[in-house]
Parts: C-alpha cells; structure tokens; sequence
C-alpha cells in the first residue's frame, strides 16, 4: 500500500512549492479579503451556454 499524504503536503506537491510551510505563509487566509471577494465581487462570471 502506498503512503497517505494529507491534503496540504498533497497540494504544495502539486503545484510546485518547496515544501508545505511555504505553501501555508503564503495562502494565508485573510478574513477581510475572503469577505470583500464573497460580498462585494467586481465582476460577473459568464458561463457559456449556461446561467450567470
């Protein structure tokens, strides 16, 4: 069986980051921009052939 690596170790992997504490000081969540993103979005995303 092979190892099981968790989501964050799996991720830094992926995308080519040097290890997982990297990816994690960088990625840092801020509660205000996650808010003003969600809240207050500066334009629409169009799909096509589907709903906005």
């Amino acid at each position: 069986m092979g190892q099981t690596l968790n989501p964050a170790t799996e991720s830094a992997a992926a995308g080519g980051w040097k290890n997982e504490r990297l990816l994690k000081r960088c990625m840092q969540e801020d509660p205000e921009t996650v808010r003003k993103v969600v809240l207050e979005p500066t334009h629409r995303i169009r799909r096509e052939g589907g709903f906005t």
